[in-house]
């Protein structure tokens, strides 16, 4: 089972499908009869896949986001910063492990189709 109490800095060490799973966890709850880690990772990465076009407006439209990406290249510190921004919207997952599975996977390349249109 993926761990209960996730902190950026743990999970920046995590492979992409166990914070996936995270994700999958938070949205199905507990559950009497608990999902394999497979399944919960198959709908963290469900949810992410068609909550891309929602997230990638939220983040990549946010300019204090796309100032502080582009004066450091730490994954971790933009996670954090991204984490700040998730808590304030009402999302069915904890805004932790999403923000490092963004960071962590490039938030220039996530945002690559939105900041190149405002250059």
């Amino acid at each position: 089972m993926p761990p209960t109490d996730p902190n950026s800095q743990a999970l920046m060490n995590l492979p992409d499908d166990e914070i996936l799973a995270l994700l999958g966890a938070d949205l199905v709850g507990p559950q009497a009869l608990p999902l394999r880690t497979a399944e919960l990772t198959e709908r963290g990465r469900r949810w992410f896949a068609a909550q891309r076009d929602y997230l990638e407006g939220e983040i990549c439209s946010n300019e204090a986001i796309k100032r502080f990406v582009s004066e450091t290249t730490d994954n971790s510190a933009i996670a954090e910063e991204l984490a700040k921004l998730l808590f304030d919207l009402v999302l069915p997952v904890n805004p932790v492990p999403l923000a490092v599975l963004v960071a962590r996977r490039g938030i220039k390349t996530f945002c690559s189709t939105r900041w190149s249109q405002n250059v």
